[in-house]
């Protein structure tokens, strides 16, 4: 019968073995090594080899706290990916809002730009016209 042991990670031992995996020679033995999800405290039953932990974490996994999706546009809630449905339904009407904003600064901006391009041209031919 073969032992087959299963490690415990955090995010932080996921980057450094990451890192140091492809930085040594031999790094598939690690990668090949049977992990639990850094999440496993928080209810996550994962198990899987060392190469798939990040990619799980970062994309799948229920209990990773991850910020809303509106986050750029100013939303600062964060909490785990298996509660994100929920709050983006809650706050449908605020993520409008904010995207609405957001659409209205960048027009304006755009056209303070446009204005600004005007301005320079034609200042650009009155000094041409003056001579300068």
């Amino acid at each position: 019968m073969k032992f087959q042991k299963t490690y415990v990670l955090n995010l932080t031992s996921v980057v450094f073995i990451t890192i140091l995996c492809s930085l040594l020679q031999g790094s598939d033995a690690i990668q090949q090594c049977q992990v639990r999800c850094p999440n496993h405290y928080a209810g996550c039953l994962w198990e899987g080899r060392m190469r798939s932990a990040e990619e799980h974490m970062f994309t799948v996994c229920n209990f990773q706290i991850t910020p809303c999706k509106f986050q750029d546009l100013g939303c600062n809630f964060k909490d785990l990916r298996k509660n994100m449905k929920e709050h983006e339904s809650n706050a449908d009407e605020k993520h409008k809002k904010i995207t609405l904003l957001s659409v209205l600064r960048l027009t304006q901006k755009r056209d303070t730009l446009k204005i600004g391009q005007r301005i320079g041209h034609k200042s650009g031919k009155l000094l041409q016209s003056q001579g300068r």
